[in-house]
């Protein structure tokens, strides 16, 4: 970690070519000033090169510089700050060390709530750092409640909204849990709390549940498989103690392990990491990045936050040095782990797969008019592995006219044309788990939503979309909890997970009971990596769902259509039947995955298999 460490803060500071400057090798320009870039990378600096450093206070003086109406990133700029101004007072520097630490907090005051949670956080954690001895019960308390409102009954983090009704949650996605986590485990650094603890070791159970025991956490919603993440989950397990020998060697000292092996593989020849596994494209652009990634903020970031944990670690008292042995032995009961209120689970039969699953679906954290963000719908695995080799990618966000010129682009989510308008069938209801013999069984159901946020037509929704985008878009955003569902249509899904071999199947129900034309987009949709086919693929389809059997097609699987998703794994495709119109009544499919039953998947394949 150490080394990792090393390489990654020496690539940040030669992303300056001169004092104060940090430069995006991707962007080809400056980083934005008003990110948290600059005073990001002046903590990594600070930490190497200690208060007599050059490079560290030129970064926060070109962040200065800016006009105040510039500054963005508050929380974050002001928790970087805090950091920086502990860290000079522990090592005895004068008041002030030349810089005016009064003036740089007041250019970014935390408001008391944002769109994300997980900013409104790290808003009080920064008024719990600074807050006077007399004032930091308050501050403690008001964290704590947070945490209260802001976690499912299993421990995950919610992103969105801000006020979830249980039993059925917001977005949890799991970059943020992770930044959620630190955010906890930095507090345990200067409260003792024991209700904080047991919110620290909820999380961390949590975080096991989207772990595939290899080098992957994650891969569910946005920031999908982020660096960001990574370096939030890391730095939390660092004061957590998982550098102690005892930890090393328990599940959490092999997901760490895995992480940095996993890093490995994202380096860049510059030194920087890529900010997710899935590198550049074809094209050299970056591949399943958010817009509001730079590669040069995130990296700086991370230096910083793993540099400021680590010596955290190893010089002052850490947080709860039990709770990685107890999150160790969270279990839901078998091979089987799950958090209803999110739904997610975990499987992992004898034969060494895991499969992370999202069964009910979840709000989507943007409901635009030109995007479909499905990396938080159900009734998908969303991350598959055996053997160290990744099986099943992670859903994406997908351009609505993409969408339409490629439908095979959604994978797994089923996409509808009704009328001119796309829907999904994302959000189910109904969840029912069995376990029998072999198998585990998954069944859902639902209906489909709208992908896209209706255009305003009357003049009352125009000037109600334009006072609240002025207002900060709040109610827009809030829409997102309130899709509208396709009248007269519904579907339902049956996933099996084969415990003896490395299989899965799914059969799909759609009832079609409306009087308007519905066009079946994806028809047998799924999403494979193409350097790990399955064996054997599988597609029976019957255009009819009373009576499947007198009119079932089984397709030849070298003629689906397939297109190259936007995914945060490299070698992503989705596939598909062509389009369908669909007959009164509904549609029935039966699609089956096998990898075969001894050693790992076949690797090397270059596209569609031709024997099933």
């Amino acid at each position: 970690m150490q080394r990792r460490l090393d390489t990654l803060v020496g690539a940040v500071c030669r992303c300056s070519d001169h004092p104060g400057r940090l430069w995006d090798p991707v962007l080809r320009a400056e980083t934005p000033a008003e990110h948290y870039g600059h005073n990001s990378a002046a903590l990594a600096l600070l930490m190497r090169d200690g208060p007599e450093g050059a490079q560290w206070r030129p970064m926060v003086r070109t962040w200065m510089a800016l006009e105040r109406r510039q500054v963005g990133h508050e929380p974050f700029n002001r928790f970087l700050l805090l950091l920086m101004r502990e860290h000079l007072l522990a090592t005895g520097a004068p008041a002030g060390d030349g810089l005016p630490w009064e003036e740089a907090l007041n250019r970014c005051p935390v408001a008391r709530r944002y769109p994300s949670n997980n900013w409104t956080l790290l808003g009080a954690l920064c008024h719990l750092i600074e807050a006077p001895d007399h004032r930091r019960g308050r501050a403690l308390a008001r964290l704590l409640s947070l945490l209260e409102r802001w976690t499912t009954p299993a421990g995950g983090f919610i992103d969105f909204p801000y006020r979830p009704a249980l039993p059925r949650s917001g977005a949890t996605p799991v970059a943020y849990h992770h930044k959620a986590l630190f955010v906890a485990t930095v507090a345990g650094c200067y409260v003792t709390s024991p209700a904080l603890d047991r919110h620290v070791q909820r999380m961390l159970g949590w975080v096991r549940l989207t772990w595939d025991g290899d080098g992957h956490v994650g891969g569910f919603g946005r920031s999908t498989h982020s660096l960001f993440g990574d370096a939030c989950l890391m730095a939390s397990l660092v004061l957590l103690g998982v550098l102690s020998r005892e930890n090393q060697d328990g599940a959490f000292g092999a997901m760490a392990s895995g992480i940095l092996e996993r890093w490995a593989g994202q380096q860049r020849p510059d030194g920087l990491l890529m900010l997710n596994p899935a590198g550049p494209t074809a094209g050299g652009a970056p591949a399943g990045w958010d817009d509001y990634m730079y590669l040069s903020v995130y990296n700086a970031w991370t230096a910083a936050v793993l540099s400021w944990a680590l010596h955290r670690a190893w010089t002052d008292a850490r947080p709860d040095q039990g709770a990685l042995r107890q999150a160790a032995t969270f279990e839901v009961g078998g091979r089987v782990e799950a958090d209803e209120a999110a739904g997610l689970m975990r499987c992992a039969p004898e034969d060494g797969t895991v499969a992370l699953m999202s069964t009910s679906g979840q709000p989507p954290q943007a409901f635009g008019r030109d995007w479909a963000e499905l990396r938080y719908a159900g009734a998908l695995p969303y991350h598959m592995i055996r053997g160290g080799t990744v099986l099943c990618p992670p859903p994406v966000r997908v351009h609505a006219d993409a969408l339409r010129r490629e439908p095979s682009l959604a994978g797994w989510t089923p996409v509808f044309l009704i009328g001119d308008e796309l829907f999904g069938l994302v959000d189910f209801q109904d969840v029912a788990l069995s376990q029998d013999g072999d198998d585990i069984t998954i069944r859902l159901s639902g209906q489909p939503v709208s992908l896209l946020r209706p255009e305003p037509r009357s003049l009352g929704q125009r000037l109600f979309a334009a006072a609240d985008w002025r207002l900060g878009g709040r109610m827009g955003r809030n829409r997102a909890l309130r899709r509208p569902r396709a009248t007269g249509v519904s579907g339902s899904v049956c996933f099996t997970f084969h415990r003896s071999r490395c299989a899965v199947s799914q059969e799909l129900v759609i009832r079609h009971r409306c009087d308007a034309e519905v066009h079946y987009l994806n028809p047998g949709g799924h999403a494979l990596m193409t350097d790990a086919l399955p064996l054997k693929r599988a597609l029976v389809q019957s255009p009819s769902e009373s009576d499947p059997s007198a009119s079932e097609v089984s397709l030849d699987v070298s003629t689906l259509l397939s297109a190259r998703p936007d995914a945060s794994i490299p070698h992503a495709m989705g596939f598909s039947a062509p389009p369908t119109l669909l007959r009164k009544g509904g549609y029935r499919h039966r699609l089956y995955l096998d990898w075969g039953d001894h050693g790992l998947p076949c690797k090397g394949a270059a596209g569609l298999d031709k024997g099933e």
